[in-house]
């Protein structure tokens, strides 16, 4: 008896501690990342195995920014789950990079000029809700660019249950979005092997 409420103390003094957290959306998906200390740790995907930084400076790899709707369908499952945080969250720093793109100019200036007007009114909810030190909401405007983009990163001081349930919470729509990459990348890689092929064949 002793023992086991020996354990489940320390469970709940692992359950509160704060540790950081990394929520990033880019081209390559949703990825939310534990640090404590030099130790990182994949929450997900949870295809990564616990890593220790190393103290050297190198070159940050450039990460593309990923479509809209699937960033917007993550944000509205993650609104519960942000809902009940709200002013427990210190959020060190949030960055959210929107790209209005298309293949109509006027739709294009049209969309940039709403996602400013956005990014202005949503600030001062964002700073009311959560305790933010450091933020960097930009908007651009790509007429080349088929389709809307959006590059999200925000690092978050949290306790363990919470970093563990966002992650739970974000798990279906993660899991979808994941899968149609994958379906996309195996579509892509078959067209580009078929014409390969032609190409080979002429």
């Amino acid at each position: 008896m002793i023992v086991l409420a020996v354990v489940l103390a320390v469970l709940i003094l692992i359950a509160l501690l704060r540790i950081g957290v990394t929520a990033e959306y880019n081209a390559d998906g949703f990825f939310l990342t534990a640090h404590a200390g030099l130790l990182s740790i994949r929450l997900f995907p949870g295809d990564q195995k616990p890593k220790v930084k190393k103290r050297v400076r190198k070159a940050p790899k450039i990460k593309m920014p990923g479509k809209l709707k699937p960033f917007l369908d993550m944000i509205a499952a993650a609104k519960i789950s942000l809902e009940r945080m709200r002013r427990k969250l210190l959020i060190k720093e949030l960055t959210i990079h929107f790209t209005a793109a298309g293949d109509d100019p006027a739709m294009t200036a049209i969309m940039y000029g709403a996602a400013n007007a956005v990014f202005s009114s949503l600030t001062p909810l964002l700073e009311n809700s959560f305790r933010i030190r450091k933020r960097d909401l930009v908007t651009f405007a790509d007429f080349l660019a088929p389709e809307h983009t959006v590059y999200f990163n925000a690092v978050i001081s949290m306790a363990v249950w919470e970093a563990a349930y966002t992650g739970i919470v974000l798990l279906p729509p993660s899991a979808r979005l994941i899968k149609s990459m994958i379906v996309r990348k195996d579509r892509r890689d078959r067209k580009e092997g078929k014409e390969h092929g032609k190409a080979s064949n002429q």
